[in-house]
């Protein structure tokens, strides 16, 4: 959201052609919706088990519906390195995609000391904010 000036957004119809959920991309995966505020233009990102080549019925798929589809060169979000991050957009709209990707391709990979495999919570553990002080806020949902 920093690198982009991205806002999340709950417009789901959105990633969807003509707003239609016949036209859903192809083998999507781990898919997260973005707004440009500044634009108002809608954002898909994308995070399947694919490679970064766009082929097939992706491919065939941006093509039909006039939509920018790529990889980026950051390792995206949801499970870098083994998911690829591509991004997707109306291409109709005269919004700019270059931009857009070459802001993204410039996030740096994260700073850490070694590679970490461990799990964050045991099972569905509640988070508990140190800041929650009353029994109120302690109450799980």
């Amino acid at each position: 959201m920093e690198a982009t000036g991205l806002k999340p957004t709950n417009d789901y119809e959105a990633a969807y052609p003509n707003r239609d959920p016949n036209n859903k991309l192809p083998q999507t995966d781990h898919a997260t919706n973005w707004e440009d505020p500044d634009s108002g233009q809608f954002i898909l990102v994308d995070e399947p088990y694919l490679g970064p080549v766009i082929t097939g019925e992706r491919a065939e798929w941006a093509d039909k519906h006039s939509w920018h589809l790529q990889a980026s060169k950051w390792q995206g979000m949801y499970y870098p390195g083994e998911s690829q991050m591509f991004i997707a957009t109306d291409a109709t709209t005269g919004y700019d995609f270059t931009s857009l990707m070459e802001k993204i391709d410039k996030i740096p990979s994260p700073i850490t000391t070694e590679n970490w495999n461990g799990e964050s919570s045991f099972g569905h553990d509640i988070f508990l904010s140190p800041q929650a002080i009353t029994p109120q806020d302690k109450k799980g949902p």
